[in-house]
């Protein structure tokens, strides 16, 4: 089956986990890529990170992947980074203040990164950060664009770009899933909802396909789970148009970064 070509924007970050003494790249981006290079794709990031050795730390790890990162750009300052901690059923959590933004949290891609992300076959960002609404303004082709809107629940960020984006992901419960299905329906538009432990919903039109989570013998961390579920939804999805087995590989790769310390 024929590569695509990935480009992903969003946040690149070094996670620290002060139990384990132990520090991972990880970042919605970072996350999203490295599944995506995993599945024999052609994959980009776009970005900025700091000219320091967490900076250092995050593109050699992208690199091993083969990825490209010559549009992650090194600025002056610090690479985002967060802590990381774990309750006793594996799920991570974020301790107060343990999140520093760093140089992402003020960076905004240039007409050239425009340019750049705008040859690629499947644009993966969130709908947080500074360059997210740029997007509709600058992207000109026939791309695939997915956008994680993670816990959000911003239903009239939706609304407002919902004809430019193909495959929405929403991080939520029973009660998310109840808007997703009359907006999906409302609109025909693909919307994904991850319910964690409660498994994965896919509505599009009057479609609703329902997922159960995947079965590990033991969490280790949650970190990045939905990342990794989301890319490898959105490459199957693209290649064959089928909901339930998008979910399942989803839903496959989902059990894999359960099982590691880590969201790749």
């Amino acid at each position: 089956m024929m590569a695509m070509k990935v480009v992903t924007f969003s946040t690149f970050v070094v996670d620290y986990y002060p139990v384990h003494k132990v520090k991972r790249v990880g970042g919605n981006s970072a996350n999203f890529a490295i599944e995506c290079a995993r599945r024999g794709n052609k994959v980009s990031v776009v970005g900025a990170v700091g000219n320091e050795e967490s900076g250092d730390f995050i593109i050699a790890y992208l690199e091993k992947y083969g990825i490209d990162t010559s549009h992650l750009h090194r600025l002056n300052g610090r690479t985002a980074s967060n802590r990381l901690l774990h309750d006793e059923t594996g799920d991570r959590y974020s301790p107060d203040g343990a999140w520093h933004g760093g140089v992402y949290e003020d960076f905004i891609l240039s007409p050239a990164d425009w340019d750049y992300i705008n040859s690629f076959d499947m644009i993966a960002t969130t709908c947080l950060g500074p360059n997210f609404t740029r997007v509709f303004d600058h992207i000109n082709t026939q791309a695939k664009l997915v956008v994680d809107f993670m816990h959000t629940a911003d239903w009239e960020l939706w609304r407002k770009y919902r004809s430019r984006i193909d495959i929405s992901f929403f991080s939520g419960g029973p009660k998310l899933c109840a808007r997703a299905q009359k907006l999906a329906a409302e609109y025909n538009k693909l919307i994904v909802v991850t319910m964690g432990a409660r498994g994965s919903r896919a509505f599009l039109g009057t479609t609703d396909v329902f997922s159960p989570a995947p079965t590990v013998e033991a969490v280790i961390d949650t970190t990045g789970c939905g990342d990794v579920f989301q890319a490898a939804f959105s490459l199957s999805w693209s290649r064959t148009h089928d909901l339930r087995q998008a979910l399942a590989a989803g839903t496959e790769a989902a059990a894999g970064i359960l099982c590691v310390l880590g969201g790749s």
